[in-house]
């Protein structure tokens, strides 16, 4: 990989392992907004699932041999969110502490963090097709 495309890609998967590690924490937490979310699609436990595959993909992004699992794993967390904005929760939230509205901050920052996912993952593509094609190394 080219030295400005592996700088793009870390780039990403540190900011993408961040916010996953964010969002994580208010999920394991369940705060009122994590409530008012999940209250309707599973509860605490929906929350606790969403954190670890959060943690996991976080994880499987800062370590180089796994990059590429992580971005694929970061799409299917994002899909799922964007999918319960579209058929669940609305695209706009509204905080239930403050009662104002997020004006679809959430929905639009999932949009953008799934573009960044699967940037990594096209970028780190290479990565994942040498792993899977590769032998293993034999003794001598």
């Amino acid at each position: 990989m080219a030295k400005p495309a592996q700088i793009i890609s870390w780039i990403l998967q540190v900011a993408i392992a961040g916010i996953f590690v964010a969002f994580a924490i208010s999920k394991l937490r369940y705060v009122p907004m994590t409530q008012a979310i999940f209250g309707e699609i599973g509860g605490r436990p929906a929350a606790t699932t969403v954190a670890v595959m959060e943690l996991v993909a976080a994880a499987l992004l800062l370590i180089p041999r796994t990059i590429p699992y992580g971005a694929i794993l970061a799409v299917f967390v994002l899909l799922g969110a964007i999918t319960t904005h579209m058929a669940k929760i609305g695209i706009s939230l509204t905080d239930p502490e403050t009662g104002k509205s997020d004006g679809g901050s959430m929905f639009m920052m999932a949009i953008g963090f799934l573009i960044a996912s699967l940037v990594v993952f096209v970028l780190r593509k290479s990565q994942f097709v040498r792993s899977k094609t590769s032998e293993p190394e034999r003794a001598p």
